[in-house]
């Protein structure tokens, strides 16, 4: 409609899933925990860079949408995990969250606040219960807390009016005029590695 390509890279855990692989993380020791997340993200990375090149050699102007980032793997991760990860490819927080991704948009899941539209028909992946669902995506908008152009978009309206607010996010980031008259942005000062959205 706006004149843009857009381009939508698939989930790599998703896409292994449906492809008979059955991730039981939990009883993998951690050396095998860390090679199956290590190899989760390349794949990722892979599609992401494939995706990238191609837009890059189309002469339309194009959106690239990622159904998920690569730090989504700290929100599946324990602490211990993730640094151990982080250690043994060189990576760095800063390097697969902020300088990967221009935006970041969280929508969070129907299982917070909508529960009734929490089901698994529209995604044959899925395998969590709605209480655990809503564990995890709390640990995902703390992975993502610190990129410069992060947003959350609730439950607290409409599924159209959310897919309204993520839509609207988007045109502010490639430069579309917006819905909304105004933004507000919020610096919340904590101690450094001490923030919990589960905090009062």
């Amino acid at each position: 409609k706006f004149g843009f390509n857009v381009l939508q890279v698939p989930e790599a855990a998703t896409l292994m899933m449906k492809s008979g692989v059955f991730i039981q993380t939990h009883k993998m020791g951690l050396k095998d925990q860390v090679r199956f997340q290590i190899q989760i993200m390349r794949m990722q990375m892979s599609l992401e860079d494939i995706f990238l090149e191609t837009a890059m050699d189309s002469d339309k102007k194009t959106v690239i949408l990622c159904d998920r980032g690569v730090m989504d793997g700290r929100g599946f991760t324990e602490e211990k995990l993730w640094q151990a990860l982080l250690d043994e490819t060189g990576w760095s927080t800063i390097q697969l969250r902020d300088r990967r991704y221009e935006a970041v948009v969280h929508m969070v899941t129907a299982a917070d606040g909508a529960a009734e539209f929490y089901t698994d028909v529209n995604n044959e992946a899925r395998y969590e219960t709605a209480e655990q669902a809503i564990v995890s995506d709390k640990k995902l908008i703390n992975a993502w807390v610190g990129h410069p152009n992060f947003t959350i978009i609730g439950n607290n309206c409409s599924f159209t009016e959310k897919v309204e607010k993520c839509l609207d996010t988007v045109f502010k980031h490639i430069g579309l005029p917006t819905l909304q008259t105004f933004h507000k942005k919020f610096l919340l000062a904590t101690l450094p590695g001490k923030f919990d959205i589960n905090t009062p």
